[in-house]
């Protein structure tokens, strides 16, 4: 048959609106409330040549629409210790999010190159009216931490978020992901917070964040470490 060669492009991308509040339950539970609109547009063009110039080549054109609803729900628990001693717990969970979406599909035969194409035949078209329609999961995650402050000067910070990105599904669209594990730490020193001098009242702040990666391309995670050292 030849040999095939295969191409991919994509554009496109998704928008954020999003309302959130805090409440507080008691002297020291509080409840945070993120509710959010996800609008935008996926768009993935596949493409499939042939070295044989005989044979025809394939062309796959996708346009994801996508709207839809979810929210995100935290909770924080202050504990009593001795003065000058504060330290704190959270949790974080965002629901499985199921978005509305209507895709239209192209797919047609051609001759010619990737840059230069001629259609040849239309094997399928779904547009408008005769759109797919389907949904978009966006999996649940949860996430905990812990702080510990001393008066005014020092700071300790640590969590730890799962992201189950291996239950992700749209109306065609298939990919390789894991279930990615993210963890970070982070501390901040104010030399004096009551000080009238700008350099004893400046934050420094450093962290590290790993993340085990979501995305696998050929058979290998792709993770992610960043370390930072901010001064303001």
């Amino acid at each position: 048959v030849g040999i095939a060669n295969y191409r991919y492009s994509g554009e496109g991308g998704l928008k954020q609106l999003f309302w959130g509040n805090g409440f507080k339950i008691s002297e020291n539970l509080s409840l945070g409330v993120n509710l959010s609109y996800l609008w935008g547009n996926l768009n993935t063009i596949r493409y499939m040549e042939f070295s044989d110039v005989t044979i025809f080549n394939s062309k796959i054109s996708e346009s994801n629409n996508i709207d839809g609803l979810h929210y995100t729900l935290g909770l924080q628990y202050r504990f009593k210790l001795k003065e000058n001693h504060k330290f704190m717990v959270g949790i974080v969970y965002e629901n499985s999010a199921y978005i509305k979406t209507s895709e239209s599909v192209l797919i047609s035969n051609y001759k010619g190159s990737y840059a230069y194409t001629s259609t040849f035949d239309t094997v399928l078209m779904k547009i408008g009216d005769d759109a797919i329609k389907g949904k978009m999961k966006i999996p649940q995650f949860i996430g905990g931490g812990i702080s510990y402050a001393y008066k005014d000067k020092y700071l300790f910070t640590s969590d730890v978020t799962w992201q189950n990105w291996q239950r992700f599904s749209s109306t065609s669209l298939k990919d390789t992901l894991k279930n990615n594990l993210i963890s970070s730490l982070g501390f901040q020193i104010i030399p004096d917070a009551k000080s009238s001098k700008y350099l004893n009242k400046v934050s420094y702040r450093a962290g590290i964040k790993y993340s085990t990666g979501y995305i696998v391309v050929k058979n290998t995670p792709i993770f992610e470490i960043n370390e930072e050292n901010i001064r303001y």
